[in-house]
């Protein structure tokens, strides 16, 4: 006796969206023999489309071919007007559903079925919940599918490519991408996979794109140079012109001072008749003693060249153009080193 469940297909609240991609065809024939074409079955849900004027058969199996027990999913039987669930090839039916016109002879219809670890079978349209559903206690491994009609109907049949992406992302940390009869991992920007399925940050700093001295900080997808003074742009490329400021006058002296733009820096020099103080801004008078270090050793050196104070170690001297040489203090405790240079510990210096 058929167990009358009545659905109305047209009712049905919509389920989530299962179009794909097709991984398989196949023909049936009026006779009634399953074809085991297909890959084993990966996940719980199987999707395929068929053509049919009735009977279209599907079956679910442990095995790569007809067995006993397995599943068989009709659609469309009894003249396309009742759809059911049997437990082995042309068995008793265990649920009986009437699905007037389910499946068609000139278009293609799309279906699934699903299974879960309780043994819940569900048959569905696309885009709809199950119309056809029976719980089996002692639920079959489900493996291999086969396909079949008959009763007077061939069948077209487009069987579609599992999707590993929709189980559990296919365990790709960020993105998951299905191909046909696979899937592969990808990573959101600023990131590269690793070991196939995990993603890590890729460190923009490794290009070294900071010029000039500049830090660069590795950030999520981008990074950023930390300029040293006197630079800036995006990788610190640009010059900074600190004399652009104080009416081109810069930090210099704003009454008598003279700024000149370096490469990444600047210097002050002074007006005719001052010279630059030893804090290298301010310009002054020069002093009788700072007057005769300038005479005496500047004369005839190249622009810019360093030379030791003729009467005091604890200065130097910087030559540059008539009028702007400048005479510096070392810090306390030091003294002038010509050989290095620079200032010295004063036991390290011979200042000469």
């Amino acid at each position: 006796m058929k167990i009358l469940l009545l659905f109305f297909i047209t009712n049905c609240l919509l389920a989530p969206t299962l179009e794909c991609d097709v991984a398989y065809t196949g023909y049936s024939t009026t006779s009634y023999r399953y074809q085991w074409h297909q890959p084993e079955i990966q996940g719980s849900v199987f999707k395929f489309s068929v053509k049919a004027r009735n009977d279209a058969h599907i079956a679910l199996s442990p095995h790569n071919g007809d067995s006993d027990p397995m599943y068989e999913i009709l659609i469309g039987g009894w003249g396309n007007t009742w759809s059911a669930i049997r437990r082995r090839k042309q068995g008793p039916s265990m649920v009986e559903v009437r699905t007037s016109n389910i499946v068609s002879s000139s278009s293609y219809r799309n279906f699934w079925i699903s299974w879960n670890s309780i043994g819940t079978i569900s048959v569905g349209r696309e885009g709809y919940s199950a119309f056809m559903q029976w719980r089996d206690t002692d639920l079959l491994p489900i493996r291999y599918a086969g396909f079949t009609t008959g009763w007077g109907s061939t069948g077209n049949w487009r069987f579609c490519d599992y999707n590993e992406c929709d189980d559990d992302n296919g365990g790709c940390l960020h993105n998951c991408v299905n191909t046909l009869g696979s899937y592969r991992c990808t990573c959101r920007a600023g990131y590269q996979v690793a070991w196939s399925k995990y993603c890590i940050d890729i460190d923009e700093c490794d290009s070294y794109p900071c010029r000039n001295d500049g830090t660069c900080r590795d950030l999520e997808n981008r990074y950023r140079c930390d300029c040293k003074p006197g630079w800036t742009g995006v990788n610190c490329q640009t010059d900074r012109n600190e004399c652009n400021s104080n009416n081109g006058q810069g930090p210099c002296d704003p009454i008598n001072g003279i700024c000149r733009n370096t490469a990444g820096s600047y210097r002050c020099f002074c007006q005719t008749g001052y010279q630059l103080s030893f804090d290298g801004y301010t310009c002054e008078r020069p002093s009788r003693e700072r007057a005769i270090a300038v005479a005496t050793i500047c004369e005839n050196q190249p622009d810019g060249t360093f030379r030791p104070h003729p009467r005091d170690c604890t200065m130097y001297v910087q030559c540059y153009d008539t009028g702007n040489d400048v005479v510096f203090d070392c810090p306390p405790g030091t003294q002038w080193s010509q050989e290095q240079l620079t200032c010295v510990n004063s036991d390290q210096s011979t200042c000469i």
